[in-house]
């Protein structure tokens, strides 16, 4: 009955939060911001986000997709720490001043979160080290953790590791650390994706179109790339284990500047015409459902735009997994740059 009854909260959750989730498509976000009080749920007060229990830890998981960009915006800035995500920005900002290569390798290759790669076609980029994309990552402080009762969670890459002491887990850098130090640790969320020949799947990959501008020489060189997956993340503690899929889309865009090497970087990000729909079932069972995700047109001033969907919840028995397939992938993407560049994103497909 436990089952039956977590299952019918996480499907009337969906039925309730599908239009505060974006299903207008008129007007900027900055329009729907409201006053959000989560002091009941979390406590953002001390040196890092502490709920009292498990279930409000899923009680705010759950109300997070529901929110605008700036909404976010507003929740960060309840923060007495400062957020990886805020870091990340302040990291950016520095590399934006740096005037000479060798500068800005030497801040790359001593820094906890970033690092210079080479990618598949030769060229050089900053990526980051992995950062956790869990939903909950918005009030992750610079440490990556969080406090859930007496426990602390630590999230690095797709892996979070509990402990009660702080400090053990402060130490960690990177999954490899993680699964080296004997402590307890799951997988915090799967990515789900879809394959070009196989319109329904299960664990796949993210997908992602750019658009690039090369002029002559790198700095003057810039680049937009628009992302999107699905994720299954699974709700944390209690005696049944939930299964929640979620639509994240990401916005960055990156430039090469003096350095030569591409790096995320601030400016106007633009995104019109947000719309995204498919089918998700569950293997073994007669559960589907349909999902239909648009976002108000948004304009922000950042080095990313993101975007967190909740489309399903299920409880699973047995071997069963989800499945999906998208039926509609539509967003258009501009930053304010040289050139003006775009992302037209329209196509329409059908489940087999």
């Amino acid at each position: 009955m436990k089952h039956l009854i977590f299952l019918f909260s996480l499907l009337f959750f969906f039925s309730c939060t599908k239009d505060e989730s974006g299903s207008n498509q008129n007007g900027n976000d900055t329009l729907l911001t409201i006053p959000i009080d989560y002091s009941q749920l979390v406590d953002l007060k001390s040196d890092v986000a502490t709920f009292k229990s498990e279930e409000d830890f899923n009680s705010f998981m759950k109300t997070l997709p529901t929110l605008t960009h700036h909404q976010k915006l507003e929740l960060a800035n309840q923060t007495s720490f400062t957020s990886v995500e805020e870091h990340l920005e302040s990291l950016y900002d520095q590399l934006d001043l740096i005037d000479n290569r060798e500068a800005f390798i030497f801040a790359n290759q001593n820094s906890e979160y970033l690092e210079i790669v080479t990618n598949d076609i030769g060229d050089e980029e900053v990526v980051e080290k992995e950062i956790s994309q869990h939903t909950s990552a918005i009030i992750h402080n610079t440490d990556r953790i969080i406090k859930v009762g007496d426990i602390y969670y630590k999230y690095i890459s797709d892996l979070v590791v509990k402990n009660k002491d702080y400090q053990a887990l402060k130490v960690l850098k990177s999954s490899e650390d993680v699964k080296n130090s004997r402590m307890n640790f799951e997988k915090a969320y799967e990515i789900l994706g879809k394959d070009n020949s196989v319109r329904w799947t299960d664990l796949g990959k993210a997908f992602s179109l750019q658009a690039e501008k090369n002029p002559s020489g790198c700095k003057n060189d810039r680049r937009v790339k628009f992302s999107w997956v699905l994720f299954e993340f699974t709700d944390q503690g209690g005696d049944i284990t939930g299964k929640r899929i979620h639509l994240l889309t990401e916005i960055h865009p990156t430039k090469k500047g003096i350095p030569c090497i591409w790096y995320r970087y601030k400016t106007v990000i633009t995104r019109n015409n947000f719309n995204f729909t498919g089918n998700i079932r569950v293997t073994n069972s007669s559960l589907t459902s349909s999902f239909n995700v648009s976002i108000p047109n948004t304009v922000v001033t950042s080095s990313s735009l993101d975007s967190d969907n909740f489309l399903f919840g299920f409880i699973p028995i047995g071997d069963q997994k989800a499945e999906a397939c998208f039926t509609r992938e539509r967003v258009d993407v501009t930053t304010q740059g040289k050139g003006g560049l775009w992302i037209n994103l329209n196509q329409s497909k059908l489940c087999n």
